[in-house]
């Protein structure tokens, strides 16, 4: 079990670095052994977030691609170890505690249903909040980082997402870029640094890595594949941004896991827990949040230590948010409504999903948002252009 390393060896706290060499003041402390004023001294930082690249990933496929040649340490994700709570990392600057985004599947207490969070939308229909004159603001209470930083701010993400009102709401003072293809990403990246004149802050975002690990595997060759074109494409762009002062940072918003059919259970699978709950499970099919009725904890609690011991550990809620699991500072006041009254953490490369109705079921391969070594170690790579 891998806990964040909330101190200094962080998402969080890479963000935080980035936040002082904008002349902003950030919440957490700053990433160990990062040059800070080599970074401060820099025309562009450009930060790389490449969803679902961890750490273990390029130490076992890695050999003489890009990534291994600069790569210079490993780091925590958030807790849990998903895009949800971790590009929210990035987008804040703080970790879920301070936040309070908690996973894909999310109860609003606001709107009184389980929802997803990043679509904005009740977890029974696509149609988005604002269809409904439901404002970001009325269900997200963190701060974005991108007002208080001294630079030209820029966001390069998916087309179909960039004025999404989760990105909207967090990335409205960045001017934000949209990308269909690799060579679209690459070009934007390239255009953005060569055009600005002023010191200059990137956050580009690459999300089909992640898509390949969950569809294919890990270990499968599509993966690999899309691996090594990765490998490809920043090598060519490095090419032209050299002597360009750059100072490149890539990492990933977490790792995954690779699971098999026999471990990928449903709460068909569990009758009688589901008649506890008050609530759909939430958070993620490898960290479910369980809402429990109020006259059946006890019950609950000896259904899951009888049953359920060899997939899962139980955690109260409370016991994970005391132990810093979510983050260190001051909790955020939506945050308990969001996590449920247990948590249960699944063993191995088991997980739980659970489906409510109307909801076509999916199941993966690569999983991730709990806290295995290759779901929480994402890498720290770093070149100077």
């Amino acid at each position: 079990m891998i806990l964040p390393e909330y101190n200094g060896k962080s998402i969080v706290n890479l963000i935080s670095s980035i936040q002082t060499a904008c002349a902003s003041k950030p919440v957490y402390p700053g990433l160990k052994n990062l040059n800070i004023d080599q970074l401060i001294s820099k025309k562009n930082i450009l930060l790389i977030v490449l969803d679902g690249l961890g750490y273990d990933y390029i130490v076992n496929n890695g050999k003489g691609t890009i990534f291994d040649q600069y790569l210079e340490t490993k780091l925590t994700s958030v807790f849990p170890s998903t895009t949800a709570a971790a590009i929210t990392s990035f987008t804040s600057g703080v970790a879920p505690k301070e936040h309070a985004i908690t996973g894909w599947f999310m109860y609003f207490k606001e709107v009184g249903t389980a929802s997803l969070v990043l679509p904005f939308c009740p977890r029974f229909s696509g149609i988005s909040y604002e269809m409904n004159n439901i404002k970001p603001e009325q269900i997200f209470n963190f701060s974005s980082i991108y007002p208080e930083l001294k630079r030209e701010r820029y966001v390069i993400t998916v087309k179909y997402i960039k004025d999404s009102p989760f990105n909207y709401y967090g990335l409205k003072e960045a001017e934000r870029y949209g990308y269909t293809k690799l060579d679209k990403f690459s070009r934007l990246i390239s255009k953005i640094i060569k055009k600005s004149k002023n010191k200059s802050f990137i956050f580009a975002y690459w999300s089909e890595f992640d898509k390949f690990a969950h569809q294919y595997g890990t270990n499968s060759d599509e993966t690999y594949r899309h691996f090594k074109l990765l490998d490809r494409s920043l090598i060519e762009l490095f090419k032209k941004l050299k002597g360009s002062d750059t100072t490149c940072l890539i990492t990933a918003d977490h790792g995954l896991i690779d699971t098999i059919p026999e471990r990928i259970l449903n709460m068909n699978d569990f009758p009688e827990l589901g008649k506890m709950l008050t609530l759909p499970l939430c958070g993620e099919p490898r960290v479910p949040y369980c809402y429990v009725k109020a006259s059946r904890h006890d019950d609950f609690i000896k259904y899951v230590e009888e049953n359920m011991s060899g997939i899962c550990e139980l955690h109260s809620s409370d016991s994970l948010i005391k132990q810093d699991y979510f983050g260190l500072y001051k909790e955020n006041p939506k945050l308990r409504d969001r996590v449920g009254d247990y948590v249960l953490l699944m063993k191995d490369n088991y997980v739980l999903h659970d489906w409510i109705t109307g909801e076509k079921p999916f199941s993966f391969i690569g999983y991730h948002g709990n806290l295995s070594p290759e779901e929480m170690y994402v890498p720290l790579i770093k070149l100077d252009l």
